[in-house]
């Protein structure tokens, strides 16, 4: 790594933030000692450690602004107990944004140890919408694997009182035309809560503040204005607004099929069964099918090997079936066994339909997405 002008340029502040309950318990440790073991010279690492109370409100939020009000590095890291890196992460990552002055950040890969099993941070879904509407579907980043240049991180300003403070100030971030490096190498380990799943029948809005930047992505560049608030619409779905979705899906010519199967969606989670039969009626044709079969297929498929799905799993496998029959997606098929009511006795049913249609409705999104 080529050295620059002075030693502030390549300092590296780690704002970490520990529940005061955890201070001295193995998970801080283990993060500890993954600094410590960083091949990137130790005194120009700055650790800005901040405690806070456990069930005090906003707590956390408020030491994440205290951490980084600490914090005097060149470069930016958020982490949080339990997180460990591989040894050259750090050292990594700084020659990365050195070597490239266009990039405002980087982030890498990590695996994340949830309630349910391990899974992987996977980039895919970003690169393939980009990373503004990537990043209204789920947090772009986990703790700890994304480095950001500290003159960006000022230009963001502070964490907001949000639950979700650390995925909010993700999306500011990447809204404000933040160059980010995605690296798919795993260079990490972090713990992380179960996904919420999307309910079979509405909730509420599940998140608010990602209203207001679902709303611009009809303002990003685009040949097809038509395509941008249709992927609007999808996304509100994701964000369980079914009043602002079944709005823009109004607005469509009743003709148009991929416009017919969101407006089905929406009437499928209202119930209103009757209704979306009719509008799912509209959608043959619809662009995409074989990718929503696909999605949906390959998340069957894993059911098949999983014995915690019960009797789950013979569902599943009638589904493959059906689908290898019909060779695109059938979205009465998800409707008749919504319709049915036994999801509402059965959880193992309930969540697989549950599954199914998250594994659809990102694929929609994946497929609008692409072509907006």
């Amino acid at each position: 790594m080529e050295n620059p002008e002075s030693l502030d340029d390549q300092k590296v502040s780690v704002l970490l933030t520990v529940p005061a309950s955890e201070a001295n318990a193995d998970p801080c440790q283990a993060t500890l000692h993954s600094i410590a073991s960083q091949s990137y010279p130790s005194t120009l690492i700055e650790i800005c450690r901040v405690q806070y109370v456990d069930d005090a409100p906003e707590g956390r939020t408020s030491a994440l602004n205290a951490a980084r009000d600490n914090a005097s590095g060149a470069y930016y890291v958020q982490t949080a107990p339990g997180t460990t890196w591989d040894p050259t992460k750090i050292e990594r990552q700084v020659q990365r944004l050195q070597e490239d002055p266009s990039l405002h950040a980087t982030a890498h890969e990590v695996r994340v140890r949830r309630p349910s099993g391990r899974t992987k941070t996977d980039f895919t879904l970003l690169r393939n919408v980009g990373l503004r509407v990537g990043s209204l579907i789920r947090p772009p980043w986990e703790d700890g694997n994304l480095m950001l240049r500290a003159d960006r991180a000022e230009n963001l300003g502070a964490y907001r009182y949000l639950a979700d403070a650390s995925w909010e100030h993700a999306v500011r971030l990447v809204w404000k035309d933040t160059e980010v490096d995605l690296v798919p190498e795993v260079l990490g380990e972090t713990e992380g809560e179960d996904v919420e799943r999307l309910a079979l029948e509405p909730t509420g809005i599940r998140r608010r503040f990602l209203s207001a930047y679902i709303e611009r992505v009809t303002e990003l560049e685009s040949s097809s204005p038509s395509e941008q608030a249709l992927l609007a619409a999808a996304i509100y779905l994701w964000n369980d607004d079914l009043t602002r979705s079944h709005e823009i899906c109004q607005d469509f010519d009743r003709s148009i099929p991929d416009a017919s199967f969101i407006h089905g969606i929406v009437h499928r989670r209202e119930p209103d069964h009757s209704n979306a039969r009719g509008w799912f009626g509209r959608a043959e044709g619809m662009r995409g099918g074989e990718t929503i079969r696909d999605a949906v297929l390959a998340l069957l498929q894993r059911v098949l090997q999983i014995p915690d799905y019960g009797s789950a799993r013979d569902t599943a496998f009638e589904w493959i079936q059906h689908l290898q029959k019909v060779g695109t997606w059938d979205p009465l098929k998800l409707l008749d066994l919504c319709e049915t009511g036994a999801w509402k006795e059965d959880a193992s049913l309930r969540r697989l339909l549950e599954e199914v249609q998250e594994a659809e409705l990102l694929a929609a999104i994946e497929v609008m997405g692409s072509r907006a």
